[in-house]
């Protein structure tokens, strides 16, 4: 099925061609929470909630067209809405959809998204996922890493786990423990890997009153990571948890790239550096695109879009962007949840060059 419209933005010499389009994709009316990765052939896959549903849908064409919606699963009480929903992660020819519930359930794909496994467990404490707040990366070559915020002593940690195919799942490893107790209890953790296979992953902390950012990364698969550290100079002090968690991405020297809110707001951060000041807005994301970096958000119902040495452009309204790069062409998509309950998921392509 064809999108209505494709408009393709051109980053030429860093800069943006404002007048843009977003084009609704077709079949996906009421989706929420969209989330989209592409393979290593450039395919587009596209995950979303819609009442008691995970939908799959992917495209072949860099985003011309998407494929007819099919159903990965019902879930009961599944978890969408601030975040929580599905994620979707593709590598060597797998598919794998993550969902929350009480539990946190991986689902798999071996035929480009045709017929889908039955569900799998990936915390093995029932119900230690059940803030529903997670996130999944395809490692290059090896597999998936998930990760959660996990319940399982009582207080918000960060948790993960590694699968070669997605249908079983290591045994689960704590990746940090604040030492105030719980991390920030509603702000979901993100997860990025290199091109060798390094894990770097991202959560909102809560020590002392504040709620900032920290990372810690692994070489070995996530079976041990590096000392926690926090990013960014100044603080939120925060009694509340304000339920936006970032998000990270890796550069193509294995360098990383993070965008946060503190207050309301927005700043893109590396480890060791002063934050720099992006605007102002809520959920911001990050992907690169021929090593120029790209970063979308929401404020006051549109989203935006911008790349280093540009101004920000409004591409739509609506809320919850969510970025992905093409490591085949370069580009990089955005889709989001639209404002109305009635209407499609919008879509984005953007062309570097």
């Amino acid at each position: 099925m064809k999108i209505s419209t494709l408009t393709l933005l051109l980053l030429l010499a860093f800069q943006f061609q404002l007048e843009v389009v977003a084009s609704e994709i077709e079949g996906t009316e009421g989706g929420r929470q969209p989330q989209i990765v592409c393979d290593e052939r450039g395919f587009v896959h596209l995950a979303y909630g819609m009442d008691d549903k995970i939908i799959y849908s992917k495209s072949e064409d860099i985003g011309q067209s998407f494929s007819r919606p099919v159903a990965v699963a019902k879930i009961p009480k599944l978890m969408v809405g601030m975040r929580r929903g599905p994620r979707i992660a593709a590598v060597n020819n797998v598919i794998l959809v993550t969902a929350p519930t009480a539990d946190l359930l991986s689902f798999v794909s071996t035929d480009d998204g045709k017929t889908w496994s039955k569900a799998t467990r990936v915390n093995d404490i029932a119900m230690s996922a059940r803030e529903g707040l997670h996130n999944v990366a395809a490692i290059p070559g090896q597999g998936f890493f998930a990760i959660w915020l996990d319940a399982r002593n009582g207080k918000g940690e960060v948790w993960g786990a590694f699968s070669a195919d997605g249908l079983s799942w290591d045994d689960n490893r704590r990746i940090y423990q604040s030492p105030n107790g719980s991390i920030c209890e509603c702000c979901h953790p993100s997860v990025a890997t290199s091109k060798n296979g390094d894990l770097t992953v991202m959560w909102r902390n809560s020590i002392g009153g504040s709620r900032d950012m920290f990372f810690a990364k692994s070489r070995d698969r996530g079976t041990s990571f590096s000392k926690a550290a926090k990013l960014g100079n100044g603080t939120w002090n925060l009694q509340a948890c304000p339920m936006d968690g970032g998000s990270l991405a890796m550069t193509a020297d294995g360098s990383l790239l993070t965008v946060w809110r503190r207050e309301d707001v927005l700043y893109k951060s590396s480890p060791g550096q002063e934050e720099i000041q992006l605007a102002n807005g809520k959920q911001p994301v990050v992907a690169i695109s021929n090593k120029v970096p790209v970063m979308a958000w929401n404020s006051n119902d549109t989203i935006y879009v911008m790349t280093d040495g540009s101004s920000a452009a409004a591409i739509g309204q609506g809320n919850y962007p969510c970025l992905t790069s093409d490591p085949k062409n370069g580009n990089v998509f955005c889709v989001w949840e639209s404002s109305s309950a009635k209407s499609a998921i919008q879509f984005l392509g953007i062309e570097s060059k």
